[in-house]
């Protein structure tokens, strides 16, 4: 039996909140996992619509939404994450060479600079598809199929 008491948080630091020199803190941890969770919903909404919804269902129209929605939280979350990594502390880097420290650390700020700005693009590009041209020089909004719509007795 040890001196610590049971509740006590682990020697390396890993059940404090903000990071220390050998481990991350549970805030970054929790920013990791609430990030990865809804990466997979995106995935899985559209891989359910491609493989599993005929084109003229509410599901093929539904999966889109999900996957807009859980775009546009990743892009927050990714910010909310970005920011606290400027004012945590973090793990000193694993030993290896200078060059795949630099790739490492290159291939975040890539990965994070895309789940940020990401949404953006595809809510634009969302908006006008129907031709591929931009919604401020064609009238793609009008052109654009209607959207089925829930009338009580079944989607129309």
């Amino acid at each position: 039996m040890t001196g610590r008491p049971a509740d006590a948080a682990p020697v390396d630091g890993s059940g404090a909140l903000r990071g220390s020199e050998r481990s991350y803190g549970r805030v970054a941890r929790a920013f990791h996992w609430t990030t990865a969770a809804p990466f997979l919903c995106v995935y899985c909404a559209v891989y359910y619509r491609h493989r599993f919804t005929d084109r003229r269902t509410p599901a093929n129209w539904t999966a889109p939404q999900f996957h807009l929605s859980f775009g546009i939280s990743i892009s927050g979350l990714t910010t909310l994450r970005v920011t606290w990594m400027l004012v945590d502390r973090r793990p000193a880097p694993e030993p290896d060479t200078k060059l795949a420290q630099r790739a490492a650390h290159m291939g975040h700020l890539l990965l994070y600079a895309v789940l940020i700005v990401m949404p953006g693009p595809a809510i634009s590009a969302r908006r006008c598809r129907p031709n591929g041209s931009s919604c401020s020089t064609s009238p793609c909004s009008r052109t654009r199929a209607p959207l089925p719509r829930w009338s009580g007795e079944g989607w129309a």
